[in-house]
C-alpha cells in the first residue's frame, strides 16, 4: 500500500496558497513553551527534634510566572537528607516523618507534588506539571536531617499560541463522530519535549505484561525526552488550552528503560514504542496500580470493527478562540486532548516484511492520537491488535487512518523480552486460544508454563483466579503479577495475602481446603548484581513463622527483611540497599538466608555503586 500526498489550493485574502494533505501524517499536536531563569534558593536548614517533617517547614516561596496556561520546576541542586522512606500507599502523600520533602502546590486548583530524595532523581530534576502560573513551594525537614536545602534555577512555562508544524491531514471519516470516554482506565496522555521548546502529545497504553506502549515517532521527533504519563486527564480549557492531570496521577518515564523505532515521517507500518513509568512521588505507586486496568494483545484476530481511544485535538463544536489549535481550523474546544473514542470499519492488513506490517480502519482520530490502542471489540475481552500512529482518511479511496499491528515481528519480540529475558507468560483470561507461552498466545495454566520454564527463568502471570490445586515448582523460578492480584487455589479466590512493602502486586494461594500447591524455595535475586534495588522471590509450602534477612561475610545481620508469621504462598519483595537503620550500605557480597521450618538456604547477592 502506497500513501500519496494530494496537492491542493485554498484563497485566503485573495492570495492562493498551496497545501499539501498528506494521508500518512504522524498524529501529535505540538505546543511552544519558554523556558524563564528563576533562581530560588531555600538556604540551609537543620531539622528540629520534637517536630514531624509536616510540622517543620523551613522554607515557604510562592513562584509567579503570570499569565502563563502551566509552568514546571527545574531542580540545580538539592540534598534532602538520606532516612529510611516507609510509604503509606493508602494516602495520596506519604507522611512519613523519617525523611525531608519539598511540597509544590498549585494556586490555580490545589494540586499537590511531594519531592524526597528519592523521586526527584525520577523526575529527571524537576517537579510534575502544575495548572496556572502560580505555585507555593515548601521545605519540610525530617527531625534528623541536616543541612538541607534546594535550588531551582528554571520554570518552564506554557504559552498560548497556534500549534507547531502541522500539516492539514484529513483525519476525520465524514463527520467528526468522537465521544468522550469514561472507562478505559488503562489508556494515558503521553507528553514529551521536542527541540527543548515544544510540548508534543501522544497517546499511550498499559499491556498485560506492565510495559506501556505508544508510537515509535513520539520518541524519534522526542529525541528520546518522552518525560511523563498522565491519567485522569481534566477537561481542557474552553479555547482548547489543554490543563495537566493532578501531579498523583502524572508519571515520570524511565529513560533508562524504553524501545522503539520509527522510519520516518510519512512511514507507516514500523513505527512502535514501549516505555517503562517510574513511581507516582506522591502515592509510590504504578501507573497499573492505581488504574486497576490493562489491555491483552493479539495478532490472531482481525475484526470487522475496531475502536481507537485516546486524545486528540477537538474543534466539533467550535470552541473559543485565542487557544492553541492549528493556524487551518477553526478553535478547539474542551474536549480537545481529552479522552475520546470511535469505532469504525477495519479495512486491512498490508504485511511488508516481517517488520513491516500495516493495518487500516475508518475511525475518526486527529492529532493527539499517536500511540492510542487499536482494539477489537471482542464479546469476551477487549484486546488491542497494534498501535495507532496515523492520520489520513479518505473513505471514497477506501483509504483510512493507520496504525502498526502486532504481526510486527520486531515489535513483538520487543514486547515479549521487555520485563527481561527468559520470560513465559501465563493468562488464563486471554480470549484466543493458540499458546507458544508469548504476550499474544499465553499458556492458559501455570503448571504448563512451568514445564515450558528452564530453571532460573520468569513466569509472567496476568491478573486471575488460576484453579490449580496440582501445581508443583520442583526448581528455581520467579513468578511475578505485573498488573494485579493472582491467586493460584482450589476453591476459588477466597483468601489473599497482603504483599510485602514495595513489592509487584502479589500472587496468593489459596489453602481452604489445607492443600498447598508450593514447595519452600528461594530463587536468586535478580538483577544481580545490582546498584540500588534488587527483587528477590521465594516461596513457603506451609503457614508459618519465616525469617529472611541479609548478613555481611562476617556473619553479621545487616537487614532484616521477614521475621514473623506467613501463610503458604509465593512471595516477591524488593530490598533497597539500605541496613536496618535505613543507611545505604557500601559496595560488597552479601549473604540472603531465609529460614522456614526445617528449610533453610543462602544465596549471595552482589552490591555495586
Amino acid at each position: 500500500m502506497t500513501m500519496k500526498p494530494i496537492n491542493t489550493a485554498f484563497i485566503m485574502g485573495g492570495v492562493a496558497f498551496f497545501l499539501i494533505i498528506s494521508s500518512a501524517t504522524a498524529q501529535q499536536p505540538k505546543f511552544p513553551f519558554t523556558r524563564e531563569p528563576y533562581y530560588v534558593n531555600s538556604g540551609v536548614h537543620d531539622g528540629q527534634a520534637g517536630l514531624t517533617a509536616d510540622q517543620n517547614i523551613a522554607y515557604r516561596e510562592l513562584i509567579s510566572i503570570p499569565d502563563a496556561p502551566w509552568i514546571r520546576l527545574r531542580f540545580q541542586s538539592y540534598d534532602l537528607g538520606s532516612g529510611k522512606v516507609e510509604r503509606d500507599t493508602s494516602k495520596s502523600v506519604n507522611h512519613s516523618e523519617e525523611r525531608s520533602y519539598i511540597l509544590i502546590t498549585s494556586i490555580e486548583d490545589g494540586g499537590k507534588q511531594r519531592l524526597d530524595a528519592e523521586s526527584l532523581p525520577e523526575w529527571h530534576m524537576h517537579s510534575a506539571y502544575f495548572n496556572g502560573g502560580e505555585v507555593e513551594v515548601e521545605l519540610h525537614l525530617a527531625p534528623k536531617d541536616r543541612g538541607v536545602y534546594f535550588e531551582i534555577d528554571e520554570i518552564l512555562a506554557g504559552e498560548n499560541q497556534n500549534l507547531q508544524s502541522q500539516k492539514k491531514t484529513i483525519t476525520i471519516c465524514g463527520n467528526d463522530d468522537r465521544v468522550s470516554d469514561t472507562t478505559s482506565a488503562a489508556i494515558g496522555r503521553v507528553l514529551a519535549i521536542v527541540n527543548g521548546d515544544t510540548i508534543a502529545w501522544c497517546t499511550g497504553y498499559i499491556a498485560s505484561n506492565g510495559s506501556h506502549l505508544t508510537a515509535g515517532h513520539c520518541f524519534y521527533e522526542a529525541q528520546d525526552s518522552l518525560i511523563i504519563l498522565e491519567f485522569h486527564v481534566p477537561p481542557s480549557d474552553p479555547n482548547g488550552t489543554p490543563n495537566f492531570s493532578e501531579p498523583e496521577n502524572q508519571y515520570p518515564i524511565n529513560l533508562s528503560h524504553y524501545t522503539y523505532h520509527d522510519d520516518g515521517p510519512n512511514e507507516v507500518g514500523d513505527d512502535w514504542g514501549i516505555f517503562e513509568c517510574n513511581r507516582n512521588s506522591n502515592t509510590g505507586k504504578l501507573p497499573v496500580e492505581v488504574q486497576q486496568a490493562f489491555y491483552r494483545l493479539s495478532y490472531d484476530s482481525y475484526p470487522d470493527t475496531v475502536r481507537v481511544t485516546g486524545y486528540g485535538i477537538d474543534n466539533d463544536p467550535v470552541g473559543q478562540p485565542g487557544g492553541p489549535c492549528p493556524w487551518w481550523i477553526d478553535d478547539c474546544n474542551e474536549d480537545s486532548q481529552t479522552r475520546q473514542t470511535d469505532s469504525g470499519e477495519f479495512l486491512d492488513e498490508d504485511r511488508q516484511g516481517d517488520s513491516d506490517v500495516v493495518i487500516e480502519y475508518e475511525v475518526d482520530t486527529w492529532s493527539g492520537n499517536s500511540g492510542s490502542p487499536v482494539l477489537n471489540e471482542h464479546p469476551d475481552s477487549l484486546f488491542s491488535i497494534g498501535i495507532h500512529t496515523t492520520g489520513g482518511c479518505n473513505p471514497a479511496q477506501n483509504e483510512g487512518n493507520i496504525g502498526t499491528g502486532f504481526e510486527h515481528q520486531t515489535l513483538a519480540d520487543s514486547i515479549d523480552r521487555f520485563p527481561g529475558n527468559n520470560y513465559t507468560y501465563v493468562d488464563v483470561g486471554h480470549p484466543i486460544s493458540f499458546e507458544n507461552g508469548s504476550v499474544f498466545r499465553p499458556y492458559e495454566s501455570i503448571a504448563l508454563a512451568v514445564t515450558k520454564t528452564a530453571s532460573g527463568g520468569t513466569i509472567s502471570i496476568v491478573k486471575g483466579y488460576y484453579n490449580e490445586p496440582s501445581l508443583i515448582i520442583n526448581r528455581d523460578m520467579t513468578l511475578v503479577a505485573p498488573v494485579g492480584t493472582v491467586v493460584i487455589g482450589t476453591s476459588g479466590p477466597s483468601s489473599s495475602i497482603q504483599r510485602p512493602p514495595r513489592s509487584y502486586p502479589e500472587i496468593a494461594a489459596d489453602t481452604s481446603q489445607g492443600q498447598s500447591p508450593f514447595e519452600y524455595a528461594l530463587s536468586p535475586n535478580y538483577p544481580n548484581p545490582f546498584n540500588t534495588e534488587t527483587t528477590i522471590n521465594y516461596s513457603i509450602r506451609e503457614d508459618g513463622r519465616v525469617s529472611l534477612k541479609v548478613y555481611n561475610l562476617r556473619g553479621e545481620e545487616i537487614r532484616s527483611l521477614v521475621q514473623g508469621y506467613q501463610p503458604a504462598a509465593l512471595y516477591s519483595m524488593i530490598w533497597d540497599g539500605k541496613d536496618n537503620r535505613g543507611r545505604d550500605i557500601p559496595s560488597g557480597i552479601y549473604i540472603l538466608r531465609i529460614r522456614a521450618g526445617a528449610f533453610t538456604k543462602s544465596i549471595k547477592m552482589l552490591l555495586l555503586k
